[in-house]
């Protein structure tokens, strides 16, 4: 009840119409968000911000904690949204950035990994 009552809190006032009759009950909130996915959501604009996140992310020139810590956020948020129930097989989207992605940490790359050549593993 707590989900389906945040999420008409949320919702656009032209949006919430769409839900306003429905029973607010335990399993009401199932057949609004059904609805709501299968009129709004697109796969590909979802997949799209997470990949974007990961494009964006910034070029660590060292090993600052906050930097390094923000850096593992992003990078795991995105990840693991791309990897989960509601985006089967997406993570393969984002394959080819893995380079990318561990090039922009070459400055905690020199600072922790200098003896470990296979770092990256």
């Amino acid at each position: 009840m707590n989900k389906f009552s945040y999420l008409k809190e949320v919702l656009d006032r032209k949006v919430r119409v769409r839900i306003d009759g429905l029973p607010f009950t335990t399993e009401g909130y199932e057949r609004p968000k059904n609805i709501l996915k299968s009129k709004y959501r697109k796969d590909s604009e979802v997949i799209n911000v997470y990949v974007q996140s990961i494009i964006g992310l910034p070029t660590i020139p060292g090993g600052q904690p906050y930097n390094v810590h923000a850096f593992y956020e992003t990078l795991l948020l995105s990840v693991q949204s791309l990897h989960s129930p509601e985006t089967p097989g997406k993570l393969t989207e984002v394959s080819g950035y893995v380079r990318m992605t561990q090039d922009k940490l070459e400055g905690i790359r020199s600072d922790f990994f200098r003896k470990d050549e296979n770092w990256q593993e």
